[in-house]
């Protein structure tokens, strides 16, 4: 039978969207808001209100939340105009679970001071909370595209596409954002996974070196410049990558996979094995990890704890194809046809669901195979 066995799974970062948390691009403590001096007219009327607003930050932060709402609502009845009080109401509304109020205030922000960056950020990272991701990037892309004049406005649009999956729009963003800001670090790290994502090697570990140079210490820079090189087929300087990442990060565990799979194709099985188990020691729930080892052990022919390997990933992950390709394969190696067959049916259509129509049909080849062999 002629049969390409399962790829191994090169993670790119924490998790295939663990560098992807808008929380920290979006969100913003209220003490860092201040009314601005146009805000709030300087008659006594509205000093009742800034004693509020006062009051409000204080119950955020010492968690009375309920109270600090009441405060904010007080406020913005009595300065309707103010949108800085909106922008806090929003953010004490949101920490309550209460996005559609939020959305409502962060919205108003909006309205009346539509070059307020922080409110339309505040307002996009609630309405991608609510998995309204089209809303979320007309926000930060509106229709004046000078409102998208800053670096960092560039690089939550880039992030909100990358998760949309949409990596060439995305890559667009990033490249305005290093273009903008050409000591953006993290912008050319995020370009460099999207190119990545995309097929753009080469790009990618330009990407990668620049953020480097900018930020040595970006363990994920590292461990994206050794996929990248690896995929070149450059596997000394993929493990350096690696290892340069480990040493930054020791508990990096996406670096561990990695260098396991660059070891693999080395031929240096015992490192690999080692790097695996490592990866899974510092995370037990990285699914990719146990399936690169179930393939190492199934090359190694000790199928049954490849098998048990292969069922750890799926526990996990139960829509990862290659994990319940490898489990068909090595039931297959066992002789135990009927649980092979099962296992890479279940495959075929994972593979199927996820666009890979090629390899899902050498499977059901193989499949038939399997089948007339047994009658």
């Amino acid at each position: 039978m002629r049969y390409s066995a399962p790829v191994s799974l090169c993670l790119l970062t924490a998790g295939l969207w663990g560098h992807f948390d808008l929380r920290g691009s979006f969100a913003m403590p209220l003490a860092q808001i201040s009314p601005t001096s146009s805000s709030v007219t300087s008659t006594s009327e509205s000093l009742p209100a800034k004693v509020h607003y006062e009051a409000g930050k204080v119950l955020y932060h010492t968690g009375r939340l309920e109270a600090a709402e009441k405060a904010f609502q007080t406020v913005v009845q009595k300065e309707p105009h103010w949108p800085e009080a909106y922008v806090a109401l929003g953010l004490v509304l949101q920490a309550q679970s209460k996005l559609p109020e939020a959305i409502v205030a962060f919205r108003r922000a909006t309205e009346l001071q539509p070059n307020n960056r922080q409110a339309r950020s505040q307002l996009a990272y609630a309405l991608q909370l609510q998995g309204d991701s089209e809303q979320a990037v007309a926000v930060l892309q509106p229709g004046n595209q000078q409102q998208l004049k800053t670096a960092s406005a560039y690089h939550r649009l880039g992030q909100t596409l990358d998760q949309q999956q949409k990596p060439t729009s995305a890559i667009e963003a990033y490249r305005q954002a290093v273009k903008l800001n050409p000591s953006f670090a993290q912008a050319y790290l995020d370009l460099g996974l999207a190119l990545q994502r995309n097929q753009q090697s080469q790009e990618a570990v330009t990407a990668f070196e620049q953020a480097i140079a900018l930020s040595p210490k970006l363990s994920e820079a590292h461990v994206g410049l050794g996929v990248g090189l690896g995929a070149q087929g450059d596997f000394e300087g993929a493990v350096a990558a690696y290892q340069m990442a480990l040493k930054i990060n020791p508990k990096n565990a996406n670096a561990y996979n990695n260098l396991g799979l660059t070891l693999a194709a080395q031929g240096k099985f015992s490192d690999a094995d080692a790097a695996y188990r490592r990866a899974i020691e510092l995370n037990a729930n990285l699914a990719a990890a146990h399936v690169n080892l179930g393939l190492l052990l199934a090359q190694q022919k000790k199928f049954n704890q490849a098998i048990s390997t292969y069922e750890q990933a799926l526990k996990l992950q139960p829509t990862l194809a290659p994990a319940q390709e490898g489990l068909g394969i090595a039931f297959f190696e066992q002789g135990q046809t009927q649980q092979a067959i099962s296992a890479l049916q279940r495959s075929v259509q994972l593979y199927q669901t996820q666009g890979n129509l090629v390899h899902a049909s050498e499977i059901s080849v193989f499949i038939d195979e399997i089948q007339a062999q047994a009658e």
